[in-house]
């Protein structure tokens, strides 16, 4: 059995400055933005502790994954100040199972839950810390959490960023950290950047950035583990191919024989005999009707529910605050009460050191 602490695990997401310096200037290349909406999705940190498998993970200090989170937003910030750009720091923890999703498909993400019911502990020791981080994000400028419950948080992101774009007066972009697939529809929704942490022992940190540019590159070779397309498509179809194969990281399988070339083969295809036009966003059952035209066999109903429980504006705009009506109003809360602050650290972080010099804007 391999055990690891609760820190090493959460540091493996603090993508190195050097490769990070890398990623952050060939993908935001020529943008003039002064300021950057930086999504930390825990769920992508977290999830590891409820594996079944034989990895271990130790703990010295009850409130360490809090610590942890914290100066992990320390460790971005820290370096984005540095290259004269302010951050906004959402983080968001949701278990991504949301309740109405097993009524479009049954079992949805049962592969979690099952490991999760096992876990009551972890669940205990996850929600201890997570008080603490709404607590204290409270008094930490431009840092700001929310629990969304059983809902995906790639549909929280979609959500804070329709909710807070309004209110923007300068040019931002979004950067999302994350390991989960379905936070690559983001991508032609909102021309987000995904960083997807990648470090070994072996080769070091190979972390890289998905954007408009890679996307369906990216999906292939690097989520899928398959080859390079040999045919370009518009990355606004990735929500469709998503849709339309196996997705196992939501306990999904479905009778669709339809892989991943030969899903792109059929867009492609569409989009040569003027089915589909490149740079739009098309829902499912539009899609469908375009699959029916070229009479591809499948299942169109069951590709409707499954884009229903995995596209991330569906669910932001339809099951998201039907779960967490409180979030119709989103409370961004920065008090500025120094005493209050020092007080929470030396409770609850005593023998866990964080570094406040590396949080403050």
């Amino acid at each position: 059995m391999n055990n690891f602490t609760i820190e090493q695990m959460i540091t493996g997401s603090f993508v190195k400055y050097t490769r990070l310096s890398k990623i952050i200037n060939e993908t935001y290349y020529g943008s003039n933005a002064t300021e950057i909406n930086l999504f930390i999705d825990l769920n992508s940190i977290l999830k590891p502790l409820y594996s079944i498998d034989a990895w271990s993970y130790k703990y010295k200090h009850i409130y360490e994954i809090a610590a942890t989170v914290l100066n992990m937003c320390g460790h971005y910030r820290e370096f984005f100040k540095y290259i004269g750009v302010s951050t906004n720091i959402f983080l968001i923890y949701g278990l991504n199972c949301p309740t109405l999703n097993d009524t479009f498909i049954k079992g949805y993400n049962s592969k979690f839950i099952n490991s999760y019911i096992k876990k009551p502990d972890i669940t205990e020791l996850i929600n201890n810390n997570l008080a603490i981080l709404k607590l204290i994000t409270q008094y930490i400028p431009k840092i700001y959490f929310f629990d969304i419950g059983t809902n995906e948080v790639s549909a929280m992101v979609d959500y804070i960023i329709n909710y807070i774009s309004p209110l923007e007066q300068r040019e931002t972009e979004n950067l999302v950290i994350s390991k989960d697939i379905l936070m690559l529809q983001l991508v032609p929704e909102h021309n987000v950047r995904i960083l997807k942490p990648n470090k070994t022992k072996e080769n070091g940190d190979l972390s890289y950035v998905s954007d408009l540019n890679n996307l369906i590159k990216r999906f292939c070779v690097e989520y899928r583990k398959g080859r390079e397309p040999d045919v370009n498509i518009s990355p606004y179809f990735l929500q469709n191919i998503l849709t339309m194969t196996r997705l196992p990281e939501r306990s999904i399988y479905g009778d669709t024989k339809i892989s991943i070339p030969k899903a792109i083969h059929i867009i492609d295809q569409a989009v040569k005999n003027r089915f589909l036009v490149e740079g739009v966003l098309y829902t499912q059952s539009s899609m469908n009707t375009v699959l029916e035209a070229m009479d591809i066999q499948c299942n169109r109903n069951e590709l409707d529910m499954k884009f229903r429980a995995i596209n991330t504006h569906y669910q932001s705009k339809f099951i998201l605050l039907t779960e967490k009506p409180e979030f119709k109003i989103l409370n961004l809360i920065d008090l500025d009460d120094p005493m209050s602050l020092k007080e929470i650290v030396s409770k609850y972080f005593d023998k866990i050191p964080i570094d406040l010099d590396r949080l403050n804007l």
